[in-house]
């Protein structure tokens, strides 16, 4: 008899008890209440079931049933299977007969195809006495009309979709024997599965361990993500130990731990897989966890080392260097361990690693990893602190404390020297990348608020903070967002795009609003926006960062989004925009200067006029007036992350508007309103030239006045690269993915 719970659910009811105040800078912590209803299922199946026959010349017949009981919380129900250890039933004890021959008898198989013996399932289904096949047991449903031979091969018995407080199936058993079997006791073992059924993961609250993250399916994780408000604190356990730690969708898009690691590194044989760890195949790990009673560090750059200091916290106080006993449930200024770099990658020798590389594994949870490299890659601990304020230049966060929520960096300091070093002001957090033999890539967190990438020796112990890993993204399918192209890596980007069909049209949304945008695979082996951009500028402080916009750091507009009622724009250098409403263009080309030639947008939205930028708002500048120098390619947008304004003038394959037209065979303007290209005869702010003339930037400025772009009129005309496009009109935008 068995009962398998192999998913695990839970109805989770958050309450956020209170908040203290910690230190003179107001850190808070939120405590999170939780109560869990676990999965269960019951299953209840009798020990024996006992089936007599006496049999005489002409056989005998019996039948005896069985009662199973099912129930389970579950709300997607169970599934129940049986299965049999043998199809063949033995008698138990061996006979000797008159030569002094043992043996022991069995009643016969299922005949198999090609066997010359047994007996075939048309002889044996049936439930009456006279058919049913001889010297054979079976069973059936007591709903069933005719009985089955027992089978190795698992059979479902009764399946169901909501949650059962006791279903019973009851089950018949029955055999035919004549006088050519001996007598004794013939038996066989059934085995009893009942299994709750998959349930789908839809929010945060579904999951109870870190390790669930893992098993998410892209839908799922983005169901999840989804339930997660930015910047709220969450709690999951790490099944390898059960310590419970806080995460938080931040604002750079991912789910981060909020809390120092805590794990013990254990020394046991295959404690390490990849089913509990970010790690690829079975480890194990050859030192474990240093405790508090043993201070021996041998400060070698290729053995794992890892040093628990207890459970203490960092007071919270800016510079206090005494660690303090942690609250009973735990803080987000733990110290956590401290891990050498061979330990944080779950190694157990690193000396091969002597330049530049991504060790794609970790002590993390599986599903989870360490951050990479500097800069502003998606999984990165500077991108994550660019969107809170973090100056790229001077390092300096200006915007937000980075030891307060919903960040709460643990100014843990260091291990070294058998120390605890510069606890209260500073911390230094390990990333998966090795510089060289000495170094690894890191974050300095200070109490001065800077922030920086740095080079941290690799033998020292440092803290470590895992980020939850996004899903394998090899087919466009698998993308719901344009800034999902931000995150794919060079070998997934290849595989998105052999998914794609040239001249296909698919579409994905911006993540900043939600809207849905045509995109497609054109000939120039690029995928382009088929569509002009439609988004409405805000202003906002903090709105725009590189996790959703093409930009290296922070933009602050100072103009929102002209609506249809305000029609004021400064012919000036300054960033403006203005969405002249949910309309399309009819499609129709004409040649004079009116605001006409719009219709309502039906389902196909290839046609949507979108809004208006001027070139500074189309390269997210305040002004472009301090551009001096001309030529060159300015490289951020208002496009999606992952995406950018097409090329200047030159003919390559880097996504410009001349190298597109060139592939795409394009020789006059009515060529470029058609599929798959679909371009808009927009005109400018204003209506001016609708239906005549379709203007759209490139990211290159050529003169003091003038831009260069895409310029189509009349359609018996070629498509022309000019640079004639004003600065502060306002034309139209699309996007290549980079």
């Amino acid at each position: 008899m068995k009962k398998i719970n192999k998913i695990c659910l839970a109805s989770v009811t958050t309450l956020i008890l209170g908040s203290a105040i910690l230190s003179s800078r107001a850190i808070a912590e939120d405590a999170i209440f939780t109560v869990r209803a676990n999965a269960v299922i019951e299953l209840t199946v009798p020990s024996l079931v006992n089936l007599n026959l006496y049999p005489t010349t002409g056989s005998d017949f019996n039948t005896a049933s069985m009662d199973i009981s099912v129930g389970t919380n579950n709300p997607t129900g169970y599934t129940l299977t049986m299965t049999a250890d043998s199809d063949t039933l033995t008698r138990t004890g061996s006979i000797t007969d008159g030569s002094n021959n043992t043996y022991t008898p069995t009643i016969l198989p299922m005949l198999t195809t090609g066997s010359a013996t047994g007996y075939t399932a048309a002889q044996f289904e049936s439930s009456t006495t006279d058919a049913y096949t001889l010297n054979r047991w079976g069973y059936k449903l007591s709903t069933a009309t005719n009985f089955m031979p027992m089978t190795t091969t698992t059979t479902e018995l009764s399946t169901t979709n909501a949650p059962s407080n006791g279903d019973t199936i009851t089950l018949d058993f029955a055999a035919k024997v004549d006088t050519t079997k001996p007598a004794g006791t013939y038996q066989t073992t059934l085995n009893f599965n009942a299994v709750t059924n998959y349930v789908p993961i839809s929010s945060i609250y579904d999951l109870e361990y870190m390790q669930q993250f893992a098993m998410l399916t892209n839908s799922e994780r983005a169901d999840v993500l989804s339930s997660m408000t930015t910047g709220q604190q969450y709690q999951l356990k790490d099944n390898r130990d059960e310590k419970p730690y806080y995460i938080s969708k931040l604002a750079d898009g991912n789910v981060w731990m909020t809390q120092n690691l805590d794990h013990d590194i254990v020394a046991q044989a295959n404690y390490y897989t990849p089913a509990n760890t970010d790690i690829p195949a079975n480890w194990t790990a050859s030192a474990a966890t240093y405790s508090t009673s043993h201070t021996a560090w041998n400060f070698d750059t290729s053995a794992p080392e890892s040093y628990d200091p207890g459970d203490y916290c960092w007071s919270g106080d800016l510079d206090d260097s005494t660690p303090v006993t942690c609250n009973q449930d735990g803080s987000h200024y733990h110290l956590g361990n401290y891990y050498n770099w061979t330990a944080a990658v779950a190694m157990n020798d690193t000396s091969s690693y002597t330049g530049f590389t991504n060790v794609d594994q970790s002590i993390c949870p599986a599903g989870w990893t360490l951050p990479r490299d500097g800069g502003t890659n998606y999984e990165t601990y500077e991108n994550l602190l660019i969107q809170y304020g973090l100056d790229t230049f001077s390092h300096e966060m200006t915007s937000h404390y980075i030891e307060e929520s919903p960040l709460y960096f643990t100014l843990s300091g260091y291990w070294y020297d058998g120390n605890i070093n510069y606890l209260g002001s500073r911390t230094e957090y390990r990333s998966s990348v090795v510089e060289d033999t000495n170094f690894t890539y890191g974050i300095y967190l200070g109490s001065d608020e800077k922030a920086s990438q740095s080079w941290l020796f690799r033998e020292q112990g440092d803290s470590v903070r895992c980020v939850a890993r996004r899903p394998t993204m090899n087919n466009i399918s698998d993308l719901e967002y344009m800034q999902d192209f931000a995150k794919l890596t060079s070998s997934e980007k290849t595989n998105v795009l052999t998914s794609m069909t040239t001249g296909q049209q698919y579409q994905l949304k911006d993540n900043r609003d939600e809207k849905t945008y045509y995109i497609a695979k054109l000939a120039d082996g690029n995928v382009w926006m088929t569509q002009n951009l439609d988004h409405d500028i805000i202003q906002s402080v903090d709105f725009y960062i590189p996790a959703n916009t093409d930009i290296p750091s922070l933009w602050e507009s100072w103009l929102p989004t002209r609506s249809t009622s305000d029609t004021t724009w400064s012919n000036t250098d300054i960033a403006q925009s203005y969405d002249p409403g949910d309309v399309c263009w009819d499609g129709v080309i004409i040649n004079n200067d009116e605001p006409v030639g719009t219709t309502t947008c039906g389902n196909d939205r290839h046609y949507h006029l979108g809004n208006y930028y001027s070139l500074a708002a189309a390269l997210v500048m305040e002004t472009t007036m301090s551009l001096q120098n001309y030529d060159y390619e300015i490289d951020q947008s208002i496009c999606p992350a992952g995406w950018r304004l097409p090329a200047g003038g030159s003919e390559n394959g880097s996504g410009s508007f001349s190298y597109l037209v060139n592939q795409s065979n394009i020789t006059t303007g009515s060529d470029m309103i058609n599929a798959p290209l679909y371009y808009v005869y927009g005109g400018s702010w204003q209506g001016r030239y609708l239906s005549s003339v379709g203007l759209y930037y490139s990211s290159m400025r050529k003169t003091n006045s003038g831009v260069y772009g895409l310029w189509i009129s009349d359609p018996t005309y070629d498509p022309a690269i000019s640079y004639g496009i004003n600065i502060d009109k306002g034309v139209s935008v699309r996007c290549v993915a980079r």
